[in-house]
């Protein structure tokens, strides 16, 4: 089995820590880490605590890009690049006792050439092969020609994994993907209904079953999530855990999914490996992996319960 994440619009994450944050007043802060992110690229990380080997193929500046792919490589992710001119965008997490604040910067902007590239280093798809689109479009390039390379790889067998709010649902729906798993905000936006509890979440997903998507998952962040697929609609609990960061918790769930299911488990043990896989990462600083004695300890205590 072959399993490529795609980030098309990367970040540098640095986080930092202040024991009060005050809004147009001055704050001291002092660094806590630095670390190389986005979407699929936090999940390409998490695959590797799960021991999935996987392809991470990113857009990166030319300007500070060359010490984010030797970052990645030295943490063991096998990383490739797609160049562009500019820089990637930063992001700044400050942690204080109000809670999290993030402060986004805008990075490169690129054409439709980074979808050209990413085809050629993807190659002939099969249907072992999962693919995972997950973040944000750079600014420059086009919904329409992302959706053709992901159709592409969809029509040579792939499955594909969507995370991502720069497609509307309709796309999605377009691609057929094979796991989509949208949060609470992002499930409002798609459909105009905020999933206030597993009843109605489980309403969407369904919903999302019945428009092709062969995983649907709504995350409910800390009250669990839901998943509909081929053999029913099952609810995941959240586990009471000793919350670092939920930065990244996302890219995990889809990670452990992904790993789950390259390890022969069935819908509702790979739902549950997905859902303490996000849990685990949650219980670490940052966008760093989760650890795998973390998400096994969870597993083992996690409830599944199939709603219909």
């Amino acid at each position: 089995m072959r399993i490529i994440t795609l980030t098309f619009n990367p970040a540098i994450d640095i986080h930092l820590k202040t024991d009060k944050f005050k809004i147009c007043g001055e704050n001291f802060v002092e660094t806590v880490s630095r670390e190389n992110g986005g979407k699929g690229v936090n999940a390409s990380r998490a695959l590797l605590s799960a021991a999935c080997d996987n392809i991470a193929i990113v857009a990166v500046g030319a300007d500070n890009g060359a010490d984010f792919i030797g970052s990645l490589k030295k943490d063991g992710v096998n990383a490739i690049p797609v160049w562009v001119d500019g820089r990637i965008r930063e992001n700044f997490t400050i942690k204080s006792s109000e809670g999290e604040t993030r402060i986004s910067f805008s990075g490169f902007s690129c054409g439709d050439e980074i979808f050209d590239e990413a085809e050629k280093i993807v190659g002939e798809t099969s249907e072992k092969d999962i693919i995972a689109f997950m973040g944000s479009l750079p600014p420059g390039t086009s919904v329409s020609r992302a959706i053709e390379t992901l159709k592409k790889f969809r029509k040579g067998g792939a499955k594909i994994v969507v995370d991502s709010r720069s497609l509307s649902f309709d796309l999605i729906e377009d691609i057929k993907p094979w796991l989509v798993k949208p949060n609470e905000e992002e499930a409002e936006r798609y459909f105009g209904i905020f999933p206030r509890d597993e009843k109605v979440a489980a309403s969407i997903s369904y919903l999302m079953r019945e428009k092709g998507v062969e995983n649907a998952v709504v995350s409910l962040g800390k009250r669990g999530a839901v998943l509909t697929c081929a053999s029913g609609t099952y609810y995941a609990d959240a586990p009471k855990i000793d919350v670092l960061s939920t930065i990244g918790a996302g890219d995990s769930f889809i990670a452990g999914f992904i790993a789950g299911y390259s390890a022969g488990y069935d819908e509702e043990k790979t739902f549950k490996y997905a859902s303490a896989f996000g849990a685990a990462a949650c219980m670490r600083e940052g966008t760093l992996p989760p650890l795998k004695k973390d998400a096994d300890k969870i597993f083992e205590k996690l409830s599944i319960v199939k709603i219909k």
